[in-house]
């Protein structure tokens, strides 16, 4: 790999690479990817129940595509605000394969932690069923240890990727340029954190399947998560938190200018205004700053949040649901 001040030549990130480029491509893919891995774990060996089957081959199916169109939405959204940029010059081209590229050795290092939390994941799992941890090298149960093992890939690699890539939108967010009146480009950002956030409550719904196998007890899904939930404040908070500030300060600093000129046409509230001009104008400021005074200084859409809001709640209720459910069969058998 080389590395010089205007360009960045890496690896794409193999978890996008994996996309099929057409039409409906993320569906077929999605279940392309579920046939292998169900297909895989049947042919390794070792019993593995539907469920904990049905979990390993969905998380997989599910976090490829979505994390495709993670991707391609923040490539879209650098485009978008590429022209609205401070100051930018020749370091376009690296920022925009950094969202797309990394080197060998961020991959040696995502593959590394991946390995270090499935072996821990594992051994907490042998000592939960009192078992002993030599049992993980024994032939047993290879299917769920290869299973743990893909989904563990996954979620550090695509964690790891998406927290990179919030970064590098926070810094285009310190170098944009603001206009309280036309913010749809500042919606651009905002929207890659909503995305981002969207997909992991998706992932978490995917965890029910583990709350309602019989032979899996806490430390089977709450690692897993763990890892996914934390990460979801970073992404929805950390792109945007530049451009609140800045659009904070734009606001405080827009009304004070408003402030002044409404001073100067009167300087006191016992003055009045003699022609019909001057009145016109403080007319025109009170309605301007009414206007701004209105504006959210968050870079979101109110029908986002909104979405945002109702889909925070299904993995509670995904989870409440399998706790019922399996109450009810433990009470029938």
């Amino acid at each position: 790999m080389k590395t010089n001040s205007q360009s960045f030549i890496g690896y794409p990130i193999w978890v996008d690479k994996l996309m099929l480029p057409f039409r409906y491509g993320s569906l077929v893919t999605g279940a392309l990817i579920f046939v292998v891995i169900w297909s895989l774990l049947g042919l390794v060996g070792g019993e593995v129940s539907f469920l904990l089957r049905s979990f390993f081959s969905g998380m997989c199916a599910y976090l490829v595509p979505v994390f495709s169109a993670i991707i391609a939405k923040t490539g879209a959204a650098y485009d978008e605000v590429v022209p609205l940029l401070q100051g930018y010059n020749k370091e376009e081209k690296i920022a925009r394969h950094q969202f797309t590229h990394r080197s060998g050795k961020w991959f040696f290092g995502a593959i590394l932690v991946a390995l270090i939390l499935t072996g821990a994941h594992l051994v907490a799992l042998e000592l939960s069923y009192s078992r002993s941890v030599m049992a993980l090298f024994s032939n047993g149960q290879s299917a769920a240890k290869i299973g743990t093992l893909l989904v563990w890939v996954l979620m550090v690699t695509t964690n790891i990727a998406l927290m990179e890539n919030a970064l590098l939108l926070a810094k285009l967010g310190r170098r944009i340029k603001i206009n309280l009146l036309t913010s749809s480009h500042h919606a651009a950002i905002s929207g890659v954190a909503i995305l981002s956030t969207l997909s992991i409550i998706g992932a978490q719904s995917l965890f029910v399947l583990l709350m309602l196998d019989a032979e899996a007890n806490w430390i089977s899904f709450i690692p897993g998560i763990v890892l996914i939930s934390v990460p979801m404040f970073f992404l929805f908070l950390i792109p945007v938190l530049p451009l609140y500030h800045r659009m904070r300060d734009a606001k405080t600093k827009e009304l004070l200018a408003i402030d002044a000129q409404i001073l100067v046409l009167r300087p006191n509230s016992d003055s009045a205004l003699e022609d019909l001009t001057s009145m016109s104008n403080l007319n025109q400021l009170l309605l301007y700053r009414r206007e701004i005074r209105q504006l959210s200084e968050w870079p979101f859409d109110v029908p986002a949040l909104t979405r945002l809001a109702f889909y925070l709640v299904l993995p509670p209720l995904t989870w409440v649901a399998a706790a019922l459910i399996e109450n009810v069969v433990n009470t029938l058998i």
